[in-house]
């Protein structure tokens, strides 16, 4: 009694035509969708602490191996692509970056290293930080959730603490228990990143860059929300003027002085960098039109030039892009990915650190 069969080959190329189909249909049902927002490291980011009252940064990379490092507030960190920028022709990059920090302060970071070429990200907040947020305050002194080594237990107990401490000052919880949920998460992470590097081979740490590098051609090729970034760059509404009102209070005209002083500081600080040995460019990463409107009708486009031209290093201003970034200040996935390859061409090209 015989029976058809369908040949391997056939059924093979079926599987194929409907999964193109899928793709294709996934595809344009996420097509008026926004680009997810962050870019999850997976490069071995790690806690640099500075001192009392600065706090930390975040070092993302290779620092002591890196041919450019890139230092900035969260702009940088959102905006320089590690998993690409070593692979555009400057050599290899490592980031530097705290969120809300002044650049002075994550200068201070280099002291320990051999000079090298540095790119400095230009922000208003990168000169006199962002003093409102709960996280730049629950990061100025070290607490237990620095220390990955630390129980899980300490962590909770100090959160419990700050979070108690905070109410009674009249804080609003939505103004820190996203903050405290972040530290809890990041110990968690860091404190598993130690347990396994223990162990010798990493595979998670495999698995999680290889994983990393098929989410990005994804979500960069088919405009389409990868499940690992769901509840951060797709359930929130992307709202290009959410950072409107921080950075009007920190342009505000009462604050001026403090800015005219954090911008002659930090021109005497790169230009004793250079002196130092280290080659030393700057970079004002796109934002949204509206938020640059608002920055420039302050005068932060001359006052950035200015600063640059008097300290004597070489400036990219990548302008206002549209549809670049998630809050109007930093930029999602698909806008990072455009910036990294335009800094690392002016580096390689106009200033001429091709490799």
């Amino acid at each position: 009694m015989s029976r058809d069969r369908v040949r391997p080959g056939a059924a093979t190329a079926v599987a194929l035509a409907i999964a193109a189909l899928v793709l294709g249909v996934w595809s344009h049902a996420g097509a008026h969708l926004p680009p997810v927002g962050g870019l999850e490291d997976v490069s071995g980011e790690r806690l640099l602490w500075i001192g009392p009252g600065v706090g930390p940064v975040g070092a993302g990379g290779d620092l002591e191996q890196a041919d450019v490092l890139v230092v900035g507030d969260s702009r940088v960190g959102h905006g320089v692509h590690l998993s690409i920028a070593s692979e555009l022709g400057v050599g290899r990059v490592a980031s530097i970056w705290g969120s809300g920090t002044e650049l002075l302060g994550n200068l201070d970071a280099l002291r320990s290293l051999a000079p090298r070429r540095l790119v400095v990200g230009l922000s208003p907040f990168g000169l006199v930080g962002h003093r409102d947020g709960a996280v730049p305050e629950l990061s100025r002194e070290r607490h237990p959730a620095f220390d990955p080594a630390r129980p899980p237990r300490d962590v909770r107990a100090w959160a419990a603490g700050i979070r108690a401490e905070l109410a009674a000052a009249g804080r609003a919880p939505e103004t820190f228990e996203g903050a405290l949920a972040w530290w809890v998460t990041s110990h968690r992470l860091a404190r598993a990143a130690l347990q396994r590097q223990r162990l010798g081979f990493d595979p998670q740490g495999f698995d999680q860059r290889l994983g990393h590098r098929v989410d990005r051609a994804r979500a960069l090729r088919f405009g389409v929300v990868q499940p690992s970034q769901w509840e951060w760059g797709w359930a929130p509404p992307h709202d290009t003027r959410r950072s409107d009102e921080a950075y009007r209070t920190a342009l505000a005209p009462e604050g001026a002085p403090q800015r005219g002083a954090a911008r002659a500081a930090l021109a005497e600080r790169l230009s004793e960098l250079t002196a130092a040995g280290w080659e030393v460019a700057a970079v004002r990463l796109p934002i949204d039109p509206g938020l640059r409107a608002l920055e420039d009708a302050a005068g932060v486009g001359t006052e950035l030039a200015e600063l640059v031209a008097h300290a004597g290093v070489p400036y990219l201003d990548l302008g206002a892009w549209s549809d670049a970034t998630t809050d109007g200040s930093h930029l999602h996935w698909r806008g990072a990915d455009k910036a990294t390859r335009a800094l690392c061409a002016w580096l390689r090209g106009d200033v001429g650190w091709g490799r």
